[in-house]
């Protein structure tokens, strides 16, 4: 059985779940082809996924107007709380998918008779997508140069946001994903002791020295996508180059679904 909760209430608590839309679909793509004056057709361009909605239909079902009254108060009170919140999945299998959501739209109330009504809510998801709650840890010791592995992404989406560790020491390392295309440089020298975090908070990409905390974002290159790295759904072969070695190349993520 597949149970669905949203900031830790289950949703079946509220009443008889009668209807799931959006939730087994995919996310519309956003983005349009370039059209160019006097030629046919148009040009591809890579499109991104839009932000999505998933709504469930509840039926309640109460011995009298009373008990009607107070479960459409605590359906209230869970959705109308303001914010994004946890719109959590068990699957069948007891594995656990989360996305961020918020509740947007009135719900939409139809009352049948005096103590039977129906409601359905929508939520609004920005990030279209759910996040596995294990965390994926891809090590590739860096005791030659160059040296390949494989990166498997076990989700149903292409990650796009994975963090990578680099333990030194290294020197002006190159790592490549020939299955997507994209290649991420760190243009410095990570000391033995030392540690670069590279990945992104709020939008933004982030590359972190410790000891110390320092920002070193500016030695960072990317190229192949907008990305500083992607991975693939399945097996991602992965090439890491560097004029030191010694160190550790750790690629970090959690699986993304539809």
């Amino acid at each position: 059985m597949t149970v669905f909760s949203y900031n830790g209430i289950d949703l079946s608590t509220l009443g008889a779940i009668t209807e799931i839309s959006g939730y087994l679909d995919m996310p519309e793509r956003r983005g349009d082809n370039a059209t160019i004056p006097a030629r046919d057709g148009a040009i591809y361009a890579d499109k991104y996924y839009a932000e999505r909605q998933i709504s469930f239909g509840i039926a309640l079902n109460a011995s009298n107007l009373a008990g009607l009254e107070a479960a459409l108060d605590a359906a209230r009170a869970v959705f109308g709380v303001r914010g994004q919140h946890p719109l959590m999945i068990v699957m069948s299998s007891g594995e656990t998918r989360t996305a961020q959501a918020s509740v947007e739209r009135p719900l939409q109330v139809a009352r049948f008779g005096p103590s039977m009504a129906r409601l359905v809510v929508e939520f609004a998801l920005a990030y279209p997508f759910f996040v596995g709650a294990v965390t994926n840890s891809a090590a590739i010791s860096v005791s030659s140069s160059p040296v390949s592995a494989i990166v498997a992404n076990s989700g149903t989406a292409e990650h796009r946001e994975p963090r990578i560790v680099l333990t030194g020491s290294l020197q002006n390392v190159s790592i490549q994903n020939l299955t997507t295309g994209v290649t991420l440089g760190y243009n410095a020298v990570i000391a033995s002791g030392e540690t670069i975090t590279i990945g992104a908070s709020g939008g933004q990409f982030t590359a972190t020295l410790t000891p110390g905390d320092i920002n070193v974002i500016g030695n960072i290159t990317h190229s192949g996508s907008t990305s500083l790295m992607t991975l693939a759904v399945g097996a991602n072969n992965i090439t890491v180059a560097s004029a030191a070695t010694g160190g550790t190349v750790i690629f970090e993520y959690e699986n993304r679904y539809f």
